[in-house]
């Protein structure tokens, strides 16, 4: 009975990471596609980080903005990178081998 109640609860928590994962990357595209319509274009943040890190004229004003920038680097990259395992680990599950 215990063991039910704690897979259960994994299964909700894993549930619930799914899907804080899926409506960030969404709501982050959504983001990206608006000031891509509205703009133009834009700059892919690794590019983005460079430019602010090395070619800026004033490197040391702009350096919280590089800092935030590689912060939502990792962010984005830990959150798909997450999103995946969670996935597999759902797929894995259903199929047995």
């Amino acid at each position: 009975m215990k063991k039910n109640k704690k897979k259960k609860f994994i299964q909700f928590i894993g549930f619930l990471l799914l899907r804080v994962c899926l409506y960030s990357v969404l709501a982050v595209l959504l983001v990206l596609l608006y000031d891509i319509g509205k703009n133009g274009g834009g700059m892919a943040l690794p590019y983005h980080l460079y430019i602010l890190a090395t070619q800026h004229h004033a490197i040391q004003q702009v350096r919280p903005l590089a800092y935030g920038t590689a912060l939502v680097l990792i962010v984005l990259v830990l959150g798909m990178n997450m999103t995946a395992v969670v996935i597999r680990f759902r797929l894995r599950r259903k199929r047995r081998w």
